[in-house]
């Protein structure tokens, strides 16, 4: 007999089969508007079909996390918050923030009471390092990475390119939908701004610094370039952020 699927390759399931067309998979585009969303998945509603209740909960979770308040918004409603807050907070004056991750079980109480229509959580929440924990989190959770599959070979030899210019990595984001390229733009910021820091804080020598950059860029190099086997590049990620060019509004 064929394994059992757990909740989540159900809801994955159930997402493909359904509601694929509000979110295309193999060029996405970040976020939907709440208006899209079915009811019986919307933040803070009941489901009422009781016999499939782990299949909703997960496809509800997939919608919400990754949903925009309206079809005009930059980026989708979680991430623009947290970035937000992050800025208010003066998050970057230190060097651990998004080097030393946030405490794992704060970080998913904040999500899951996200998720659940809290929408306050994050706009009053004082931990910095829980708040950049969770913009990995959120990257980590999309359905596909910002970069598409179909550029991974381009990006891979880019890495490799010692004469690489920063114009090479303008054209690849360039290339994204909007909201991708939004997204790339700001996490490309943050991370900028986040070793900066660190490189301005006692606490971090300069082999401290490459250790964690290196382990931040593997962890999300999934989130931002794979192949279609699922290799990704962290050496794309690291030469993404150091090369980027960025316009003067974003930084920090």
């Amino acid at each position: 007999a064929a394994a059992a699927l757990s909740p989540i390759e159900l809801g994955q399931q159930y997402w493909d089969s359904g509601l694929s067309s509000v979110k295309p998979y193999e060029n996405p585009t970040l976020g939907v508007p709440l208006d899209d969303l079915p009811p019986s998945v919307s933040p803070g509603s009941d489901v009422e079909a009781s016999s499939v209740p782990s299949i909703l909960e997960t496809v509800r979770q997939l919608f919400w996390r990754h949903a925009c308040m309206a079809t005009d918004s930059a980026v989708c409603l979680l991430w623009s918050q947290v970035v937000t807050r992050l800025d208010e907070l003066n998050a970057f004056s230190r060097g651990d923030i998004f080097l030393v991750p946030g405490d794992e079980a704060v970080t998913k109480s904040l999500m899951d009471q996200y998720e659940r229509g809290a929408l306050e959580v994050y706009q009053t929440h004082t931990g910095r390092l829980e708040l950049a924990s969770t913009v990995v989190v959120w990257l980590m959770a999309l359905p596909e990475p910002l970069i598409p599959t179909s550029l991974f070979k381009r990006c891979s030899r880019l890495a490799q390119q010692e004469d690489a210019k920063p114009a090479d990595f303008s054209e690849i984001v360039d290339s994204l939908p909007a909201r991708n390229a939004e997204v790339v733009r700001q996490l490309v910021s943050l991370l900028r701004a986040a070793i900066s820091a660190a490189e301005n804080d006692p606490a971090f020598t300069r082999a401290r610094i490459t250790v964690a950059t290196q382990a931040l860029a593997r962890d999300l190099a999934p989130a931002i370039i794979q192949s279609r086997s699922k290799t990704s590049s962290f050496e794309f990620v690291i030469q993404l952020v150091h090369r980027l060019p960025l316009p003067s509004s974003y930084s920090r």
